[in-house]
């Protein structure tokens, strides 16, 4: 119906309208193109990797969340020369941000109740990017977006609760919550 639609109304056919599109649109790419600046990494015909979330750190070098069909996302530093250095798998979880201070990488990892296996919270791993030590923090509470700040080390993270719900909720490095927001 939407093909005969258009050939009524436009006069064209659907094929000869999709190839006018691509066309123009072709053409006004080509005005706006910038040359892509030299990649960091080599690319892989094999198999494909995703890297989400770069993040600059201090040594100019770059932290990333690395993906791929072949391995267990993980947390990935790789330096402008495109050395990549795995600091950690990251744990299984809901969500993939994860978030840096320059010194640690904070993200969120699922947990599941011992006794009931339907009741779900998150943790808090806070990663510390040069000795890779893993400090988790069990939190009875349902965390997304976490973030750290550089100097006190405090937490500010998106709550969900079970009537849908969402709060900021403020937490000191220790996971006690400080204050929410609602």
């Amino acid at each position: 119906p939407f093909q005969n639609a258009l050939q009524k109304h436009i006069g064209i056919s659907f094929a000869n309208f999709v190839k006018n599109a691509f066309s123009f649109y072709k053409e006004k790419w080509k005005e706006n193109y910038i040359e892509p600046d030299a990649w960091l990494t080599e690319g892989n015909n094999k198999f494909k990797s995703d890297y989400k979330y770069p993040y600059l750190i201090n040594d100019s070098s770059i932290i990333v969340l690395k993906r791929t069909y072949r391995d267990i996302p993980s947390l990935y530093k790789i330096d402008l020369k495109g050395n990549q250095e795995k600091i950690a798998v990251r744990n299984i979880g809901h969500d993939d941000y994860f978030s840096t201070n320059g010194a640690e990488v904070i993200y969120t990892s699922l947990r599941t109740n011992n006794r009931w296996g339907n009741e779900e919270f998150t943790d808090l791993n806070i990663l510390n990017i040069q000795s890779k030590e893993n400090k988790v923090i069990k939190t009875n509470l349902k965390l997304f977006s976490p973030d750290i700040s550089k100097q006190s080390g405090n937490i500010i993270a998106v709550e969900l609760n079970p009537n849908q719900q969402s709060n900021l909720v403020l937490l000191d490095n220790e996971g006690k919550v400080v204050r929410k927001i609602d």
